[in-house]
């Protein structure tokens, strides 16, 4: 599927930080997805991942949210500065408008 679902990606970045931040996925399929990302991330990495299933999301409206927890596959660094990111889907969950975020 490729849709620009807006996304909220946390993890570790490639100096061994914690980050969080919110981009667009750029393609996703059932065992992997694909998506921008400013932070430098090495290859490897685990990252957590909220998908909101619409192009606009709103927590008060209940918006449909799928979490997934994955390994960097890929990283290719970008000519306009950050890279595209491939991650290798190893957990989901979908979440319901009554489920908390997990931190």
């Amino acid at each position: 599927m490729s849709a620009p679902f807006p996304a909220t990606v946390r993890g570790m970045n490639a100096n061994g930080e914690a980050f969080e931040t919110h981009t667009h996925l750029n393609n996703l399929s059932r065992v992997a997805l694909n998506l921008s990302l400013t932070q430098p991330v090495k290859q490897e990495a685990k990252l957590f991942i909220i998908i909101w299933l619409t192009p606009e999301p709103s927590q008060d409206a209940g918006t449909p949210r799928v979490a997934i927890r994955g390994t960097v596959v890929r990283v290719e660094p970008k000519s306009t500065g950050g890279s595209t990111v491939t991650v290798a889907i190893t957990n989901y969950r979908f979440l319901s408008s009554k489920t908390e975020l997990p931190l």
